[in-house]
């Protein structure tokens, strides 16, 4: 794994915007770099790292699967661990024995000094970056190859893959006439942009589809409605499970007035404790890190991550016993417990510590997005940086 420096293309907000792509550019204050996407770098695999990365990410969602498993059979005990009411507990165990269908995920990697992928966490239910790794950066791969004449690949089936599961979720939920639904926060030019994309990904699977922003859902006391007051019987939503059911109007998700993209049982996938339950049942694992639901066994060298935290805020990393890297606060540690996590020095590259972002779709491993960031804990603001491989390199 090299990072290497390149020149950018003199159109590359014009290239970047072609396909849906307007995050590129983030609002900062005066002095800071206002690059979110950024491809004055780029970072070049073997295609030995590609494969570890592949195989590991099939081998762990088989793991995490396992764990939902095991979670469920354990009962409300470990649902009420994972800081998921009680009123949820009947619904998860539903949506899991019928077997809902998910879309898509994305673990976070780092190697480590053998160069064996360690998970740092599985972003289950909501994740973003989607867009920049499936088509923006496949784009961008094909023309610096053509510009420089070389001969590159990367790990990319993602647009592929996701039109395949929107099939598959189609022929599930979607009776004759139905419309799928997208929501996200309409405020957020990234999630509504990402929901976007996928909704474009459902329209090439033949879906019929329309957007709403999940401010203007209504509920009529028996169903969700849009804002002609039509039933919404299946929706995507790019907004947390762990939110919904705490607002004003999440407890009718218990009545199942809808089919939900993602699926009920994801609530425990995206909780950071998975972690220790994917260490109980896997200890000393080799894509593992240990972790715990106390920071004991950990010897002062941990990460403290909160089981709903996203983005990175409220991490703790904690080195000899010491506070030595704490990420933006948002109050999500007052939301639930803490988990904790053995500290992994992570590499870096130029001052730079890159995060590799390796997807799932449809349970499967599909590619991979790479993000950076000056400090050990990546945030919204961390760069996205795009990769190739070399093809038969080692």
């Amino acid at each position: 794994m090299k990072r290497i420096e390149i020149e950018a293309r003199p159109n590359w907000q014009e290239e970047c915007e072609k396909v849906g792509f307007h995050w590129h550019t983030l609002v900062t204050e005066p002095g800071v770099d206002p690059k979110y996407w950024d491809e004055t770098k780029a970072y070049e695999f073997t295609e030995a790292e590609v494969d570890a990365i592949e195989a590991a990410s099939t081998e762990l969602y088989r793991m995490c699967l396992a764990a939902v498993d095991y979670t469920i059979e354990k009962g409300s005990e470990y649902l009420s661990k994972l800081a998921i009411p009680v009123e949820f507990h009947a619904l998860i165990k539903k949506s899991w024995e019928r077997q809902d269908l998910d879309l898509y995920g994305r673990f976070d990697f780092a190697f480590d000094a053998n160069g064996i992928p360690k998970m740092l966490e599985f972003n289950a239910d909501t994740p973003t970056s989607l867009l920049e790794a499936s088509v923006v950066q496949w784009f961008w791969m094909e023309q610096y190859a053509q510009r420089t004449g070389q001969t590159l690949d990367q790990f990319n089936s993602m647009h592929e893959r996701l039109i395949e599961q929107m099939k598959d979720i189609g022929a599930a939920h979607l009776g004759p006439n139905e419309k799928f639904y997208f929501t996200a926060v309409a405020e957020s030019l990234e999630d509504t942009g990402t929901v976007e994309y996928l909704r474009d990904c459902a329209m090439q699977a033949g879906l019929s589809t329309e957007y709403i922003a999940i401010e203007d859902i209504g509920w009529n006391g028996s169903s969700f409605t849009n804002l002609e007051e039509k039933s919404i019987t299946t929706v995507f939503k790019l907004y947390p499970w762990e939110h919904l059911i705490r607002e004003e109007f999440g407890l009718n998700m218990t009545r199942e007035p809808w089919d939900v993209i993602e699926p009920a049982w994801k609530l425990i996938l995206s909780n950071k404790g998975l972690l220790p339950i994917l260490w109980e049942l896997y200890p000393n694992h080799p894509n593992l890190l240990p972790s715990y639901w106390s920071s004991a066994p950990l010897n002062g060298n941990y990460v403290e991550k909160p089981m709903l935290a996203r983005e990175g805020a409220d991490v703790k990393i904690v080195k000899d016993g010491k506070l030595a890297v704490e990420g933006v606060k948002r109050g999500y540690d007052s939301l639930a417990r803490s988990i904790y996590q053995e500290y992994l020095p992570l590499p870096k590259f130029d001052g730079m510590t890159p995060i590799i972002g390796s997807w799932v779709v449809g349970g499967r491993s599909v590619g991979m997005g790479i993000r950076e960031d000056i400090s050990e804990v990546t945030g919204n603001a961390s760069r996205f940086i795009p990769h190739y491989f070399r093809p038969g390199t080692i």
